[in-house]
């Protein structure tokens, strides 16, 4: 007669059946969820509404210099965040950009001022490319998100020494590296 202990010990034939009924457990299970997981849905709509970005600078002169024994060449330009009346719905901020055709030649300087009423309020610095083409004035402003249409100002002025002979530069273009701030 077997004791106690030994009438427990399953037999290889039990651990087989035990472990693929496991098996099936498990499969049933995964598949329940799986099942459960595909079919499960949601249902709705809305409207979606892209906020505007509206940037832009202009010159009201093709940008050329012309020293011709003068000293100084300035013309003025607008950074604007609007068109046609309607204002940028997203904040910006910009970095201006003078792309020349040759670099400036010894003697010769550029500078960017903001300005108010007409007046030079604040020279900005500028950052010059390797090959001296390409000024960057990098935070020359900035536009509030949803603000009333607005104009910046700027003045860019070409200064020279007396040393410089007459110097004539065609094809100066100014714009803008745009980001969006929100």
């Amino acid at each position: 007669m077997k004791t106690h202990s030994e009438q427990k010990k399953l037999t290889n034939g039990g651990w087989m059946i035990l472990y693929l009924f496991t098996i099936i457990l498990c499969a049933v299970v995964t598949t329940g969820l799986t099942r459960a997981k595909l079919r499960s849905s949601a249902s709705g709509s809305t409207n979606a509404e892209v906020a505007a970005f509206i940037a832009d600078t202009y010159t009201h002169v093709p940008l050329e210099l012309d020293l011709d024994k003068r000293l100084q060449v300035e013309y003025r330009f607008v950074m604007k965040n609007n068109d046609g009346g309607k204002a940028s719905e997203v904040a910006l901020k910009y970095d201006l950009v003078i792309e020349l055709p040759e670099p400036l030649p010894e003697g010769v300087t550029m500078e960017i001022w903001t300005e108010e009423s007409g007046t030079p309020k604040t020279q900005m610095s500028s950052t010059v490319s390797e090959d001296k083409k390409t000024y960057t004035f990098a935070n020359a402003g900035s536009f509030e998100a949803g603000a009333k249409p607005q104009e910046q100002h700027f003045i860019l002025y070409f200064k020279a020494v007396w040393t410089v002979p007459d110097t004539e530069l065609k094809g100066i273009k100014v714009y803008a590296n745009i980001e969006q701030t929100d």
